[in-house]
């Protein structure tokens, strides 16, 4: 198949709803295609549990990019990931094979399938005036440039809302275009389902090491870097710090996730060119009627 014949296929959805599984069921069914991973946390070495990063037995399946490429304390944009995406699905097509693009960040997977302008980056000045301002006044500025956005995202993060400012001007999916040769995939699974699997997933990553892995990370790194606010591992840290019991602090990652989930299909929902699946079967098929194979 001619390379601008060739289709990128995304798989979207909320935290925990199998995106790994169906991409890896895919890769084998296809066979020529690669992954890219749009995951803002799954770029960093040493968050692999928490993050549900894919195991080298799973990235053994089909090539996997933009995963381990940053450490903690290193900063990564939405910008950054367009620019090295664009690049890789370049790359993947002259190698004949099909991008697909994986993952649970919202802004990151729309800015490929619309092209997002972003500007060419906010001035350092620009940037630290905005770290400078509290959590309130931060508040109050995204809520007059973007109310979509500020009811979207966690608020009580001042990074996020940061990140938020600095995109209101961009143009929203209702109004932009979507690329050509695109098949846009969303798993979307019953809630009390989704549920019972960010249960059973939080008692894996417990089992499987996360407080290790983030009494690491914190030795390391300290815990006031940025990705240790992320679910999982902000409420882990809190358990680490003594704040809190095991099981508190299990309930917590369990009710934060669910949240983030939330606000996860909140934001792809914003989209009308997503077709939502809930199984495998009902992927592929959508994936042969795009193709016409």
């Amino acid at each position: 198949m001619a390379t601008d014949k060739l289709p990128i296929i995304i798989i979207l959805g909320p935290t925990a709803s199998g995106k790994t599984g169906l991409s890896l069921k895919i890769a084998k069914k296809l066979g020529n295609i690669e992954i890219i991973c749009a995951d803002s946390r799954t770029i960093y070495r040493g968050m692999d549990i928490g993050t549900a990063k894919p195991s080298a037995q799973e990235q053994a399946v089909a090539p996997h990019h933009l995963i381990d490429i940053l450490n903690p304390d290193q900063r990564y944009s939405a910008a950054e990931f367009q620019r090295q995406a664009k690049l890789l699905i370049n790359d993947i097509k002259k190698r004949n094979n099909i991008p697909v693009i994986v993952g649970g960040t919202g802004l990151y997977v729309f800015s490929i399938i619309y092209d997002y302008s972003f500007p060419a980056g906010p001035a350092s000045a620009s940037r630290s005036e905005l770290e400078s301002k509290d959590i309130e006044e931060l508040k109050s500025m995204l809520q007059y440039l973007d109310a979509e956005a500020f009811s979207m995202i966690d608020t009580s993060n001042p990074r996020r809302v940061i990140r938020a400012i600095e995109t209101a001007g961009m143009d929203k999916p209702d109004n932009s275009q979507l690329i050509d040769n695109v098949c846009v995939l969303g798993i979307q699974i019953p809630l009390p389902q989704l549920e019972q699997r960010i249960s059973a997933r939080t008692k894996q990553m417990i089992d499987t090491g996360l407080v290790e892995e983030v009494k690491s990370l914190v030795d390391q790194y300290g815990q006031d870097i940025e990705p240790l606010q992320t679910v999982g591992y902000k409420e882990m840290v809190d358990y680490i710090m003594g704040k809190q019991s095991l099981n508190e602090t299990i309930e917590l990652i369990n009710l934060h996730t669910r949240q983030l989930s939330k606000r996860q299909m909140t934001w792809f929902k914003r989209s009308k060119d997503i077709k939502w699946v809930d199984s495998y079967s009902a992927a592929i098929k959508e994936i042969n009627i795009f193709t016409q194979i």
